[in-house]
C-alpha cells in the first residue's frame, strides 16, 4: 500500500527533529518501522546500534524488532545489489537498540556504572519484587519508629489507622519524590495555604464576573426569576471592587449561591417568549458559579494548623522510608524502574563527557513511540541523548488524545510542551497523521463529530495542561460502509416505579446483570442474522463471528456478572486481565501441591492435592488415611503425609485394595522424590517435575467442557513461576499475593478465541482493533472519594486530612485543593480514555450503560452522559435514528429498554438449557446471580469470632485503638479489604517477631503438641514456622527454640494440668471444636480451641491468645478480655448451653503471660443480650 503524503513526509524527512501526531489507526508504526529502515538505507556507515527506538511496552519493542527484522530480509531478497548491507545489519539484529526506556537506562548506567559508584552487575527488579522489598522495608522502619521515636512520628499513628499509614508508605513513586519543602515549621506551611487561599478568592472573583457577563439578565419584574438575578446583580457590585478582600469574596459569592432561586414555571407575562430560556441560562450560571465556589473550600482555620503539624510528620516519615529503602537496594546491589531513570537523568546531566559519547556520536538518531505516555524525568533522558538545536537526531511519535496512563506517572502535558518546543524551531517540523486505516467512513465522521465535542481545552481551568484538543479531523481510508448504522446505543432506564409511584433505581448488581443480558442478546441476534463485517486478511466482507467482538470495561470488578450471563446464552468468551485467574481451581490444585511439599504438617493443603485430579484420591481413601492411628493409644489422628508412609508398609482398612495401595505407593513415591527436591531447585523446575510425574496436564486437557482451558491456566502458573525466579515457596506464594492484590490482575490463560468474545479493560485494548466494540456499563460513575489520609500532587505537594475532635477525618485546605486537581485531571484523562476505547472499533460501536428519565430529559453519568450531550440528546423512543450533529447521512440507532422484574428469575433455575434466539427455553445460571433483597445489618446475619472480637472492640476500646476495628466491620458491611495480615516473607532481610512465635505455639497448643508427648517435636514446629514465612535455617532453629520454652512454660500453667488430669482420667477433652449456633436470626459460627471437663466435673471452653497486652497484670489481662473477648466466648458459652443445657465455666488463656482470665456469665450474657444493640451502634458510625 502506497504510503499518504503525511506518512510520506513524516518518513523520508532526515534533516529535522520530528514530532508526529499520530490518530487512532493512521498507521504509526509503519511508519515508525519505515522511518528507521529509511535511515539505515539513507546512512550505509550507521551501525544498526546507531539508532534508539524508545517503547512503551516490551511486548511493542518485540513487534517492532520483528517488523524490522523481517523489512530487511526483505530487502535481501528485494536488492540483490546491496545484499551485504542488508546481510550486514541483519547480523546486528540480537544488539538492536529497540526497547524500553527502562531497559535503555540499564544498559547506559552499566557502561558507565563506575562513574556514579554503582556495582554494574545491580539488578533491576519488576514492580512485584520491589513491592515485597519495599513492605519489609516499611515493618522494619515502623518498629523503630515504635521503640525509638526522636522526631514525634508516633503521634501519626494516634491520628491515623496503621493500615492507612502503610498504604501510603508502599508507594514508591511518592518515596522518590523530593519532600524537603515540607522540612519546615508548620506554621510557615500554614502562612503559605493563607496566602493560597487569597489568590484562589480573588481567581474566584474573576471567574464570577465573567460568569455573569456571560449569563446575567437584569431584572425585569418582581417574580422569583427577576429577584435571582438581582441576587447576581448585587454580588456583581461587590466583586466589581477589586480591593474587596478575599473573605468578603468567599462570603458574598457563598450567599449568592445559597439565595438563587430556580423559579418552577418562569413568568411568561414577565419574560415573554424567552422566560425558558432564562430560567436555563440561570441554572447554567448557578451550577458553574457553585463549582468554582466548591472549588476553593472555606479559610484555612485551626484544623489546618494541625495538619501543617502532620504533615511535617509525614514527610519525615515518608523521607525515613525512602532512606531505609535505597539504603536495602544498595545493600544488595538492586534498582527499581524509579531509580533507573532518577540514575541515568543525573548522570547525563552531571557528565558532559558521557552526554558527548553518546549524542550524534553512539546514539545518530533516537525514535520515542507512544510518547503521549512518557513523563517529565524520562523526557529529560531523551532530551539529554538528542540536540535540539540540530536537526535529524529525535523523532517522537504519539497522540495527546490517547494519553491513559496517568496513574501510572504519564504526564500529557509534557508531550504538549515537547510539541511546541520541537515545531516551533526552524530544524524541527510537525506531521499529523489524520488518515485511519482502520475505521470506514461513517465511524470516523462519529467520531469526528462526538469528540470535537468532548475533547476541548478550558484555558482558564487549572489543569488546562492536561487538557487535550481534538484539533484535526481523521479521514477514512474505507469509504465501505454498513447498510445500516454502525453505531448503536443501548440505553437502560436505570429507574423502576415502586409502590408509591415514585422512582427507585435498579440495584446496580442486577443493572449491570440485566445489561450484561442485553448486550449477550444484541450479540447473538448479530450473529444469528449474519451480519457483514470486513474481514482485513481476506480483503472482503463476511459474516460476524464472535469472535470479531471486544466488549470494553474501565474496571474488571464486575466482569463476572457478564461472564456468568454469557455462560447462560451459550456466548464463548475469553476474559482477558480478570480478577478471577489465582482463584481458579486447577491454579489451586498446584498451589496446594507446593504447600504440602514445603510443610508436610500441612493436612489441609496435602488432603486438597490428594483429592485433586492430580493423585485423584477417593474421599473413602483420605478418610480411611485420616483415621490412621501408628500408636494405638494416641488421642490425635496421625499426619497425613505419614499416614501415607504408613499405608505404603502396612495395611490400612479401606485402602486395601490391589489399586488403591498401588496409587498410594506411587503417590507417596512422587511426594517424597518431589520433596528432596523442595527448596534445592527452583519454583519453575519443581513445578514442571511434578506435571510430568502426575501427568496433571493430559488429565486436565480431558476434562470436559473447558479441559484445554484449564490445562492452559497452570502452564500460566508455569510461566508466572518461571518469571519470577523463585526458589522459595514463601517468596513464591508473596510474589502471587502481591500482584492478586494490586492492579497487576491475571487473566484465564488464552485459548484459540478465534471464536470468543474478548472481555477486557480499555487499557488492555490499547493498540489493538475489533470488527465489533462494545462499551459496557458507560452510565456508571468511576469516581470515588479518596479514602487515603494523604494525597502527593505534582502541583500542589503534601496534603492530609486531618481527624477532628469529634473523631472525624477532616479534609484539610491543601487536601481539598489536591483531589480537585486531581478530579480534574482525571475527567480530562476519562474523556481520552472513552476516545481510545470508541475507536479500537472497525466496523461496529455499541455503548451501553444505563439512564435516568426526568421531565428536563435523559441524564446519564460518565461516558453516556457525554455522549448524550455530544449528540444533544433529551429524549427518545425505542429503535430511533439519532443524527450525528455536523455528520452527513451518519445516525445512532437507539434501543431503550425497561427493566424486567422477572429477569433474575428466568436466570435462575433447576434447568440448565443454552438460550438461543431460536428457542424460548431459558438457561439458568446459579441462584448467586438472583437479586437478593438486602438489609441494613443482612452482612452480618454470619458471623465468625473475629467479627464478634471486632464488634465489640469498636465500642468497648479506648479511642486510639478503636478506629482498627471500626475498620474491620467496615470491610465485612462494605465488602473492602481487611488490614492485610503482615507478610513475614523477608527475601533480604528476613525477620522473627513476637506475633510469630506467639502463632506457632498456638498451633501446637490446638492440636495439642506438646514437647512431653510428641516424639518429633522439633519437625513439628519448624512446620508450624514455614507456615508463617520462617525458612532461613537460623531463624526456624530460633523459632523453634522459643516456641519450645513458651510450651514448656505452658506445662506448668493451671490449664495445662487441669488437662492433663482430664486426659488421664479419661474425661472428655477435645480440640479445634467447630460449632454453629443460630440467636435472633444470625448465625454465629466458629472453632472453640479446646472444651474439656474438669476433675470437678465443670465444662470449661478455652480460647487461647497470642495478643501483646499493654498493661499484662491480672487486672490488665482482665481488662483486656473484657473489651475484646466478652462477646466471642459468649457466643462459644451460649451455643454449648443451648446445646446440652448445662453452663460451662469460660477461660482466657493468654499464652504469653501464662495466664487464666475467667469470663464470668453475667458478663457473657450481657454482651450476647446486647449483640443487636453493639451492631447497630457500630454500624450506626460506619456509615
Amino acid at each position: 500500500m502506497a504510503f499518504t503524503p503525511e506518512q510520506q513526509e513524516a518518513i523520508f524527512t532526515h534533516d529535522k527533529n520530528m514530532v508526529v501526531v499520530a490518530g487512532a489507526g493512521s498507521g504509526k508504526t509503519r511508519v515508525l518501522v519505515e522511518r528507521y529502515l529509511a535511515l539505515l538505507e539513507a546512512h550505509d556507515d550507521w551501525p544498526l546500534t546507531a539508532l534508539v527506538a524508545i517503547t512503551f511496552t516490551k511486548e511493542a519493542a518485540l513487534e517492532m524488532t520483528n517488523r524490522v527484522h523481517l523489512s530487511l530480509e526483505q530487502r535481501l531478497r528485494d536488492e540483490p545489489d546491496r545484499a551485504t548491507r542488508w546481510q550486514d545489519l541483519l547480523a546486528q539484529m540480537d544488539s538492536a537498540r529497540i526497547g524500553t526506556i527502562h531497559s535503555l537506562c540499564g544498559d547506559i548506567l552499566r557502561a558507565n556504572a563506575a562513574l556514579i559508584g554503582l556495582d554494574p552487575g545491580f539488578e533491576v527488579m519488576d514492580e512485584v519484587t520491589s513491592a515485597v522489598l519495599l513492605d519489609n522495608i516499611i515493618a522494619d522502619v515502623l518498629n523503630d519508629v515504635a521503640h525509638h521515636d526522636p522526631d514525634g512520628l508516633l503521634r501519626l499513628f494516634t491520628e491515623y489507622d496503621e493500615r492507612a499509614i502503610r498504604a501510603v508508605l508502599r508507594d514508591s513513586d511518592l518515596l522518590a519524590q523530593d519532600l524537603r519543602a515540607f522540612d519546615t515549621q508548620p506554621a510557615h506551611l500554614f502562612q503559605t495555604w493563607q496566602a493560597q487561599w487569597a489568590r484562589s478568592c480573588d481567581d474566584l472573583r474573576l471567574q464570577a464576573l465573567r460568569l455573569i457577563d456571560q449569563y446575567a439578565y437584569e431584572p425585569a419584574g418582581d417574580d422569583t426569576l427577576s429577584k435571582a438575578w438581582q441576587v447576581v446583580a448585587d454580588t456583581y457590585a461587590v466583586l466589581a471592587n477589586p480591593d474587596c478582600g478575599a473573605q468578603v469574596i468567599y462570603d458574598v459569592i457563598g450567599d449568592c449561591c445559597n439565595n438563587m432561586k430556580l423559579p418552577g414555571v418562569p413568568s411568561k407575562k414577565v419574560w415573554g417568549e424567552s422566560a425558558a430560556s432564562v430560567k436555563e441560562d440561570l441554572r447554567i450560571f448557578r451550577d458553574g458559579l457553585r463549582d468554582v465556589f466548591a472549588s476553593v473550600g472555606e479559610m484555612p482555620g485551626l484544623a489546618d494548623e494541625r495538619a501543617a503539624e502532620l504533615l511535617v510528620l509525614w514527610a519525615r516519615l515518608i523521607s525515613k522510608t525512602a532512606a531505609a529503602y535505597q539504603t536495602a537496594k544498595q545493600r544488595d546491589s538492586l534498582l527499581d524502574f524509579n531509580d533507573l531513570e532518577m540514575r541515568t537523568a543525573y548522570l547525563l546531566k552531571t557528565y558532559p563527557a558521557v552526554r558527548a559519547r553518546y549524542v550524534l556520536n553512539e546514539f545518530q538518531h533516537v525514535f520515542v513511540d507512544e510518547f503521549q505516555d512518557t513523563n517529565g524525568p524520562q523526557w529529560d533522558i531523551v532530551q539529554s541523548l538528542t540536540t535540539l538545536d540540530t536537526g535529524g537526531s529525535l523523532f517522537v511519535v504519539g497522540d495527546p488524545k490517547q494519553s491513559i496512563y496517568g496513574f501510572r506517572g504519564a504526564d500529557v502535558s509534557v508531550f504538549n510542551d515537547v510539541r511546541d518546543l520541537i515545531a516551533g524551531r526552524e530544524c524541527g517540523h510537525e506531521v499529523a497523521l489524520s488518515q485511519s486505516f482502520r475505521s470506514h467512513s461513517q465511524l470516523v465522521q462519529t467520531f469526528n463529530s462526538v469528540f470535537r465535542h468532548l475533547l476541548t481545552r478550558d484555558e482558564t481551568s487549572a489543569v488546562s495542561r492536561y487538557q487535550v484538543v481534538y484539533d484535526k479531523d481523521m479521514r477514512a481510508f474505507r469509504e465501505d460502509m454498513p447498510t445500516q448504522p454502525a453505531f448503536e446505543l443501548i440505553l437502560l432506564n436505570g429507574q423502576i416505579p415502586n409502590e408509591e409511584g415514585r422512582s427507585t433505581n435498579v440495584p446496580a448488581s442486577d443493572r449491570r446483570q440485566w445489561e450484561a443480558y442485553e448486550i449477550g442478546r444484541r450479540l447473538q441476534q448479530m450473529v444469528h442474522a449474519e451480519t457483514l463485517i470486513f474481514d482485513k486478511e481476506i480483503g472482503q466482507h463476511r459474516p460476524i463471528r464472535y469472535g470479531d467482538v471486544a466488549i470494553l470495561l474501565r474496571g474488571m470488578t464486575h466482569v463476572t456478572l457478564y461472564e456468568d450471563v454469557f455462560k447462560v446464552l451459550g456466548i464463548p468468551y475469553v476474559t482477558l486481565a480478570g480478577r478471577g485467574y489465582y482463584d481458579r481451581q486447577e491454579v489451586w490444585d498446584v498451589l496446594n501441591l507446593l504447600r504440602a511439599l514445603y510443610n508436610p504438617a500441612d493436612n489441609l493443603s496435602l488432603a486438597a492435592a490428594l483429592r485433586s485430579p492430580l493423585f485423584g484420591f477417593s474421599d473413602d481413601m483420605l478418610l480411611a488415611l485420616r483415621l490412621v492411628r501408628q500408636d494405638a493409644e494416641a488421642r490425635t489422628p496421625t499426619l497425613l503425609w505419614d499416614a501415607l508412609a504408613y499405608a505404603t508398609e502396612s495395611p490400612v482398612m479401606g485402602v486395601d485394595t490391589a489399586e488403591s495401595q498401588s496409587l498410594v505407593a506411587l503417590t507417596y513415591g512422587v511426594l517424597c522424590d518431589l520433596k528432596a527436591m523442595a527448596g534445592r531447585v527452583s519454583i519453575a523446575e519443581l513445578l514442571r517435575e511434578a506435571l510430568a510425574r502426575t501427568g496433571y496436564l493430559a488429565v486436565l486437557q480431558a476434562l470436559s467442557p473447558d479441559g484445554p482451558r484449564r490445562r492452559r491456566n497452570v502452564e500460566k502458573l508455569l510461566q508466572i513461576a518461571q518469571e519470577s525466579g523463585q526458589i522459595a515457596l514463601s517468596d513464591f506464594t508473596a510474589y502471587i499475593d502481591d500482584i492478586s492484590s494490586r492492579d497487576l490482575r491475571e487473566g484465564e490463560a488464552l485459548l484459540d478465541a478465534s471464536d470468543a468474545v474478548r472481555l477486557m479493560t480499555v487499557h488492555r485494548s490499547k493498540g489493538l482493533e475489533f470488527p465489533v466494540v462494545v462499551l459496557a456499563d458507560a452510565g456508571s460513575s468511576s469516581r470515588g472519594n479518596s479514602t487515603s489520609p494523604l494525597l502527593y500532587d505534582r502541583d500542589m505537594g503534601l496534603a492530609c486530612k486531618v481527624t477532628t475532635l469529634e473523631g472525624e477525618l477532616y479534609e484539610s485546605y491543601p487536601y481539598r485543593q489536591a483531589k480537585t486537581l486531581q478530579i480534574m485531571r482525571e475527567d480530562a484523562e476519562n474523556r481520552r480514555l472513552f476516545y481510545v476505547a470508541a475507536t479500537r472499533a472497525q466496523d461496529y460501536l455499541l455503548v451501553s450503560g444505563h439512564f435516568r428519565a426526568k421531565k428536563e430529559g435523559f441524564s446519564a453519568d460518565h461516558w453516556l452522559g457525554m455522549l448524550l450531550e455530544a449528540l444533544d440528546m433529551t429524549d427518545c423512543e425505542d429503535g430511533a435514528l439519532l443524527p450525528i450533529p455536523g455528520a452527513a447521512d451518519c445516525f445512532a440507532y437507539a434501543s431503550v429498554r425497561e427493566y424486567d422484574h422477572d429477569l433474575p428469575s428466568r436466570l435462575v433455575s433447576d434447568q440448565m438449557t443454552t438460550l438461543s434466539l431460536e428457542s424460548d427455553d431459558m438457561l439458568q445460571v446459579p441462584p448467586l446471580l438472583a437479586a437478593v433483597p438486602k438489609q441494613p445489618t443482612a452482612v452480618l446475619d454470619h458471623m465468625n469470632a473475629s467479627q464478634l472480637e471486632n464488634l465489640l472492640a469498636a465500642v468497648l476500646e479506648e479511642d486510639r485503638y478503636r478506629e482498627t476495628y471500626r475498620v474491620n466491620v467496615m470491610a465485612d458491611v462494605y465488602d473492602t479489604p481487611k488490614a492485610p495480615v503482615r507478610e513475614v516473607v523477608r527475601r533480604h532481610n528476613p525477620r522473627l517477631t513476637g506475633r510469630i512465635i506467639g502463632t506457632i505455639v498456638h498451633e501446637a497448643l490446638r492440636y495439642w503438641r506438646l514437647p512431653e508427648s510428641t516424639l518429633d517435636m522439633e519437625r513439628v514446629l519448624q512446620g508450624y514456622a514455614w507456615q508463617q514465612g520462617i525458612t532461613d535455617p537460623r531463624l526456624e532453629a530460633e523459632a523453634v527454640r522459643e516456641a519450645t520454652d513458651l510450651l514448656h512454660q505452658f506445662m506448668h500453667s493451671d490449664l495445662y494440668q487441669w488437662v492433663a488430669e482430664a486426659k488421664t482420667a479419661g474425661r472428655p477433652v477435645y480440640h479445634e471444636l467447630p460449632f454453629i449456633y443460630r440467636m435472633e436470626g444470625r448465625l454465629i459460627h466458629g472453632v472453640i480451641d479446646l472444651v474439656f471437663q474438669r476433675y470437678d466435673g465443670q465444662w470449661c471452653i478455652v480460647d487461647y491468645k497470642t495478643s501483646y497486652v499493654e498493661k499484662p497484670s491480672p487486672e490488665g489481662l482482665a481488662e483486656h478480655a473484657r473489651r475484646h473477648f466478652t462477646l466471642q466466648m459468649g457466643a462459644y458459652a451460649q451455643s454449648w448451653l443451648a446445646r446440652f443445657d448445662i453452663e460451662p465455666a469460660v477461660y482466657i488463656h493468654y499464652i504469653r503471660y501464662t495466664r487464666d482470665i475467667v469470663i464470668e456469665g453475667q458478663a457473657w450474657r450481657a454482651a450476647i443480650a446486647n449483640l443487636e444493640a453493639t451492631i447497630h451502634t457500630v454500624l450506626d458510625e460506619v456509615e
